[in-house]
Parts: structure tokens; sequence; C-alpha cells
């Protein structure tokens, strides 16, 4: 009995182990992986930016992988446009560069809010954008949201992505990894205790007061005392 008792606890721990293992794993959203979209696999990001391919973003790391550069037409750049949807109740925390191959001219990324791309690739004027930078590979590893002069994180909704390289001698790579939290739900508030409520226990409670202190209740009490 006392091995089989030895054995039985020794199964607990190891699920008890194996629950807290994985209780700590869902709780790091960045290390969930919500969504996977790779160009190579799931098919070729847009170059329409009227028309931008849509990723739906969950709770956790959603990776976006493609290639920019050289396109099938000679010396046409690859534009690539991708529309992500911050879901309620959610917040975009990072964005974070976790690859970038990329040639001598510049890669760039550049974000707008809506589902669509209204600057024009050959414009000048960055006024529509709500942040863009120039992607390094130094940068790999880090979260660009502040290079793009964005602060904080990026509230629920739909945000459209404007990735490329304007070297088109090769077909150059890049990776994001869009890292989604769920907002903190507050607790709910007190119930508010009507006022004629209170006035009933108040007057409970002075009833009660009036009861102990009055001759009757002493005598009963001195009556259920034992004798001495």
């Amino acid at each position: 009995m006392t091995l089989i008792r030895k054995m039985f606890t020794a199964g607990r721990c190891a699920k008890t182990r194996a629950i807290i293992g994985l209780l700590l794993v869902c709780a790091s959203p960045s290390r969930i992986i919500a969504a996977n979209f790779d160009e190579a696999v799931s098919g070729d990001i847009s170059n329409d930016r009227l028309a931008p391919t849509v990723v739906a973003l969950a709770a956790g790391s959603n990776f976006v992988q493609g290639h920019f550069g050289q396109s099938p037409v000679p010396n046409v750049r690859d534009l690539d446009y991708f529309t992500v949807t911050v879901p309620a109740g959610h917040r975009l925390d990072a964005i974070v560069l976790t690859s970038l191959v990329a040639g001598g001219a510049n890669a760039f990324l550049g974000v707008q809010v809506g589902p669509v791309m209204t600057m024009a690739s050959t414009s000048v004027d960055p006024s529509p954008l709500l942040g863009w930078t120039h992607t390094y590979t130094n940068q790999i590893g880090t979260n660009l949201l502040p290079a793009m002069a964005i602060t904080g994180p990026l509230a629920a909704g739909s945000y459209t992505f404007w990735s490329q390289e304007t070297d088109t001698s090769a077909v150059w790579t890049y990776g994001y990894n869009f890292q989604v939290s769920a907002l903190a739900v507050a607790p709910p508030a007190s119930v508010p205790v009507p006022t004629w409520a209170l006035m009933v226990l108040a007057a409970a409670l002075v009833g009660t007061a009036l009861t102990m202190g009055s001759p009757f209740f002493r005598r009963t009490e001195s009556l259920r005392a034992p004798p001495s």
C-alpha cells in the first residue's frame, strides 16, 4: 500500500507540474502563437494599396513574413500591403522585426489607420500615415513602434501596413511579429444599498439596543443565569 500511495502521489505531482507549466505559458501572451501568415505558404501579399491582404490578429504573437524588392515584372518594385485587425478588448503592444534580408536601398514600413492605404507609393507627402520607418538589420528583435514615432500601444481597430524595399535587383525578405494582448477586465462596480434599506437596518439595530436595555430583558437574562 505504501508503494501504491507513493506512486499515486508522484503521479498527482507530475500532473500538477504539467498544469502549472501550461498555465504559465498561457499567462504570457507574447509566447502564444495566435496567427502565422507566411507569404511563401499563404500566397502573395497584395500589391494593391486599395485592396490589401487582411490578417486577423488575436492575443499573442502574430507573425507576418513576406518578400519584397524584385517582382515578377522587371524593374518594378514588389510592394506589400496588408491590413491587420486588432480585435475589440485588445491592443497591439509591439511590432517586432523578426527577420530582414534587404538590399542596398531602403527597406520601409509604414502604417495608416483604416482598411486601405490612401498614400500612393510615388507620393512624397507622409501626412496620411500614422507612422513610418526605414528598417535595418540592427533593428531585428526590437519593437518598431517607437522608430515609427508611435507612442504607446495601438487600440482595437484596423491598420493598413505598407512594406517595401526599393532595391529591385533581387528578392528580399522580412518578418514581423505583431504582439497583441487582452485588456484587463475591470472588477464589477459595487451595488449601492438603497437608503430605505439602511433606514430599516438602523431601526432594527435601535430596537435591539432598546430591548437589551429594558428591565424586562435584564430580568429575563438574570433568570437564565445559573445559580451561584
